[in-house]
């Protein structure tokens, strides 16, 4: 049913919180889609007003389209209930298998679907997707094999069993497993510009990033970083 946005209320206690980048690619789906949408859930608090239990985010979106009225299901619910499905439905949304996920994106690649409009509407970023696709081309190769897969599960299980939150645990474990599967820049000849050991080459897409690393680091255009702020970050 179409309610009128005026009539909408926030929860305060939402305690889901999505990046502006995020929400940028959500509107964009919602556009892609000819205005599109999974329906909001409210409560009817009986007083000609709702308030929000799931889709925040999507209301927010919604508004600066310049959508008056929203598409909306109603539940009749009482106060234990509504928190009791804030805390949950916002989380609730199981784990993304990568290499499924890799398939996928491969697949809308191979479609002919332009990089760049992929890129408009899903969480990764360029070098992430990179990442992703490389676990396509490395399972064609022979490369990625189902005991790789099973260590990438048993490490995701060990993460979970020490306290670390699921979704959390699934990215580490994609990112121990299969790191050694991602696209390689051409090596650069070590030590070839110092003559006196390896260096370690970061790139960086914009000058901004550049100049804010080397704040971080107490360094300045090529200097070396300071060991223990280095030590810091990596712990």
């Amino acid at each position: 049913m179409l309610i009128k946005t005026e009539k909408i209320l926030v929860n305060q206690l939402n305690p889901n919180v999505m990046p502006d980048d995020v929400r940028l690619k959500l509107k964009n789906n919602i556009i892609e889609q000819g205005g599109k949408y999974p329906p909001l859930i409210l409560r009817d608090l009986k007083n000609g007003t709702y308030r929000l239990i799931d889709g925040h985010n999507r209301l927010i979106v919604l508004k600066e389209l310049g959508n008056k009225e929203v598409n909306c299901e109603v539940w009749d619910v009482d106060d234990k209930t509504e928190y009791l499905l804030l805390a949950t439905l916002n989380e609730l949304k199981g784990t993304q298998d990568l290499t499924k996920r890799a398939v996928l994106l491969d697949t809308l690649t191979n479609l002919g679907v332009d990089r760049m409009k992929i890129l408009k509407l899903i969480p990764e970023d360029s070098r992430r997707l990179d990442f992703v696709l490389s676990i396509v081309k490395a399972r064609e190769s022979g490369d990625i094999n189902d005991t790789i897969e099973a260590e990438r599960d048993a490490m995701r299980e060990r993460f979970i069993s020490e306290g670390i939150d699921p979704n959390r645990a699934a990215a580490m474990a994609d990112i121990y497993a299969f790191k050694k599967y991602v696209p390689k820049t051409e090596d650069i000849e070590a030590g070839s510009k110092f003559g006196l050991r390896k260096v370690l080459i970061f790139w960086f897409d914009t000058d901004e990033d550049f100049n804010f690393a080397c704040k971080f680091f107490n360094g300045e255009n090529e200097k070396e970083p300071n060991t223990q702020k280095l030590l810091e970050l990596i712990k």
